[in-house]
């Protein structure tokens, strides 16, 4: 699917809602300064270099605003965001996250959200909940923590 941002916006506040593959074709908002922003990122579904190169000059075109908030940042998002440098300044925040999980049993995947002050903390601790939906269908955390919760203690 094409990428899309949809854009509501307040005097106080812009809100974009990203859906489709993060790539050359992905075009993000020019914004004019407001004091916060909250982009939503549950949609997206992938994201390549091009995109994640695209992605890193709008972060450098928005540093300077007080807020930017991102929320529902899928798992490639978060991959992106453990590996590659600049994908986050120090004006941003990670309100949610999704993490994968894995049932050996069963190999069914899920991925769970992370929020922050519930799984996870403003001093990097995390508290992944634990997914078992019964006998045969106990679900582990299937990344490496340190690299993949890396980004949270910045």
């Amino acid at each position: 699917m094409a990428f899309k941002a949809h854009i509501l916006s307040t005097s106080s506040e812009v809100s974009i809602i990203c859906a489709g593959i993060m790539d050359e074709h992905m075009d993000l908002p020019r914004l004019s300064l407001v004091p916060s922003v909250l982009v939503d990122l549950q949609q997206v579904s992938y994201i390549n270099s091009i995109g994640v190169r695209k992605w890193i000059r709008w972060v450098q075109e928005i540093k300077s605003f007080n807020k930017v908030v991102l929320q529902n940042c899928p798992v490639i998002f978060v991959k992106s965001l453990t590996t590659i440098k600049g994908m986050i300044t120090p004006n941003m925040a990670i309100e949610s996250f999704y993490v994968p999980y894995y049932c050996d049993n069963t190999g069914e995947r899920q991925n769970v959200l992370f929020r922050q002050g519930m799984e996870y903390f403003d001093d990097g601790r995390v508290s992944p909940p634990k997914l078992d939906l019964g006998e045969k269908n106990q679900f582990e955390i299937d990344v490496v923590e340190e690299i993949y919760f890396s980004f949270l203690k910045r």
